[in-house]
């Protein structure tokens, strides 16, 4: 990388193409695994697993600051503390509410 220089559009592609697509097969195995599982048909219907294909939908929009949007998707905009809703060892990772929840 060049001293003191703002690396280009292309530099940062070269650099970290094989990080991304290998994050990328992570989490199409992770979705293949679920389908493959029994209950799967019950865990397509989970709020984690269709706030997986939201944000996926954000990252393919286009659309700038979806690291931004995809942190809204995933998290509580509620100002009750956690403790108070939910046993302390378990983390959702996922606001269950998510947007299309009926």
């Amino acid at each position: 990388m060049r001293q003191n220089i703002k690396p280009t559009a292309m530099e940062l592609l070269e650099w970290d193409f094989v990080k991304c697509r290998s994050r990328l097969l992570e989490i199409a195995a992770f979705i293949d695994r679920i389908d493959r599982f029994g209950g799967s048909e019950e865990a397509r219907k989970d709020f984690r697993y269709r706030a997986i294909f939201q944000a996926l939908g954000i990252i393919s929009s286009g659309k700038q600051n979806r690291v931004r949007e995809i942190l809204l998707l995933l998290s509580d905009p509620t100002l009750q503390p956690l403790e108070d809703v939910l046993p302390l060892e378990i983390a959702q990772g996922a606001w269950r509410n998510v947007p299309g929840d009926h």
